[in-house]
């Protein structure tokens, strides 16, 4: 079922198998394994990451409506940190939401590996994209830790 004559192993197996340790057929069998656990992860990502952009949406809407009611009785005093931690909020929120975008298309990818680089979803200008696009995020992300 996994044996191929033209099989082409992917950069993780091919150590193990040119050091000897595995032989062609069992590198592609692992190969498929670990693009299916990967396929696996980013889906479960993604599912996690949705549950907690709703928690920080309902978070926001506390915040906000915390906000609206002291100016509105004219406690004034505390607004200013909470307009911060709103801002806070809303910058881990907008993060999260590239996260997702992100592991969507680490997802897409991760799809293609599974396919063998073969039905729609395998296309080069596709996967070049949605490549471009988790690195893009990456970078941003990692500029705004900085």
């Amino acid at each position: 079922m996994f044996e191929r004559k033209d099989e082409k192993l992917n950069t993780t197996f091919v150590w193990l198998v040119k050091s000897g340790l595995l032989d062609k057929k069992n590198g592609y069998k692992l190969q498929l394994i670990s693009a299916w656990a990967e396929l696996f992860g980013y889906f479960g990502s993604v599912w996690l990451k949705v549950k907690d952009l709703d928690r920080i949406k309902k978070d926001e809407e506390c915040l906000v409506s915390s906000i609206e009611i002291k100016s509105l009785r004219g406690e004034g005093e505390g607004e200013g940190v909470e307009v911060e931690k709103l801002r806070k909020l809303r910058e881990k929120k907008m993060l999260k939401k590239l996260s997702v975008v992100q592991d969507v298309a680490d997802g897409l990818m991760a799809v293609a590996d599974v396919r063998d680089g073969k039905g729609v979803l395998s296309g080069p200008l596709l996967l070049a994209c949605a490549g471009m696009v988790s690195a893009v995020i990456s970078t941003h992300k990692n500029w705004v830790s900085c």
